[in-house]
């Protein structure tokens, strides 16, 4: 079974090569190259992907400041980049896509930008088929993206994958392949002045250090909760302001009863984004709260067992990641690292990549 669905993969990107084919490029052509329309194509619905690509977007921007940006991404986390100025967000509804309809529509708005430049910012690792997909919408006349099975059929402007640095890292190398420099960026989400109040009011007055536990996860990525729960209870003994943030899935657990350790449902994107500002530190396993967190320039606690730490690790300066078995880490271990982050001097580098042997 498998098998016949592999063939017929093969053909259905056979039957898109010939539809969205255009003659591939060794490099962009003269008159192109100070685009005024630029689409960016980052549609799937993961938090933490979106937010690997806001660096690139913000770099992008520095880069062509006169240029037109558009930047498609899934409705699911639109509301996110609803304060960012320098470029218009489209979005994309993966459910009603299965419209015919719909797609000829989207179709019709892409088209009628006459984009000069496309970037199809798949994951060179984890190729996706609807970035490259919308790409080859597009029709801009330049598709660029990295090597993969779908860049073939969709862009035309292919170069071969970076290895060993972050995603961020390569989406920005990506950059730099067709525009010489540096990519550079500062400030990647911009929260209002009232989401910052509201985000103080919630927290209070208290000196204590705040720490936000994140329950959740995904798949071989997730701890169980038990054991954030005993990190929490740790840390809230030893004087912290434990935040508990957790998902539909965890509610249950949430409710310790322990003073010091305060549940906190789930929030419009928003509203959770102002939140993990407002922490002296965010702990969790691999996940999209981690990585937004890390951009709102949050110290951050990541632990890691199935992840690659590298090619997953944090944007921001402060970061730790603990890379070990689950059989083998344990609750007192986590704790204990996180008061090491909490009690160091603002002067002093956090410690980056730290395995527990």
């Amino acid at each position: 079974m498998k098998s016949v669905e592999r063939t017929l993969k093969n053909l259905g990107l056979g039957f898109f090569r010939l539809f969205f084919g255009s003659e591939t490029l060794a490099s962009i052509p003269e008159r192109l190259k100070n685009p005024k329309r630029i689409l960016v194509v980052r549609a799937d619905a993961r938090l933490g992907n979106l937010v690997f690509s806001l660096p690139f977007v913000a770099a992008l921007r520095k880069k062509f400041p006169q240029a037109e940006i558009i930047f498609l991404v899934s409705t699911q986390f639109a509301e996110l980049l609803k304060n960012e100025s320098g470029y218009e967000v489209w979005t994309f509804n993966k459910k009603k896509a299965r419209n015919p309809l719909c797609i000829l529509d989207l179709m019709r708005r892409l088209s009628s930008k006459q984009f000069d430049w496309c970037f199809d910012l798949s994951s060179p690792q984890s190729p996706s088929f609807t970035n490259s997909f919308l790409a080859g919408l597009s029709r801009a006349a330049v598709r660029i993206a990295y090597q993969s099975k779908f860049a073939e059929a969709f862009d035309n402007l292919l170069f071969e994958p970076e290895k060993d640095s972050a995603l961020w890292e390569q989406f920005l190398k990506l950059l730099e392949r067709v525009s010489p420099g540096k990519g550079e960026f500062g400030r990647v989400l911009n929260l209002t002045a009232e989401e910052r109040k509201n985000a103080a009011e919630f927290y209070g007055q208290s000196s204590s250090p705040k720490v936000g536990v994140f329950l959740g996860g995904r798949g071989g990525k997730k701890w169980e909760a038990e054991k954030w729960l005993e990190v929490a209870e740790m840390l809230a003994r030893w004087g912290c302001s434990v935040f508990l943030f957790y998902g539909p899935d965890e509610k249950e657990m949430s409710s310790t009863g322990v003073p010091g350790i305060t549940p906190v449902a789930p929030r419009p994107i928003r509203e959770f984004s102002a939140l993990l500002s407002g922490l002296d530190l965010f702990a969790s396993v691999d996940s999209g709260p981690l990585h937004l967190a890390s951009a709102l320039n949050v110290p951050v606690l990541g632990v890691y067992f199935t992840s690659d730490p590298v090619r997953f690790l944090p944007m921001g300066k402060r970061k730790t990641i603990l890379t070990e078995n689950k059989a083998v880490l344990n609750s007192e271990q986590v704790a204990e690292m996180a008061m090491e982050i909490l009690e160091e001097k603002p002067a002093r580098r956090p410690i980056v990549g730290a395995g527990l042997k």
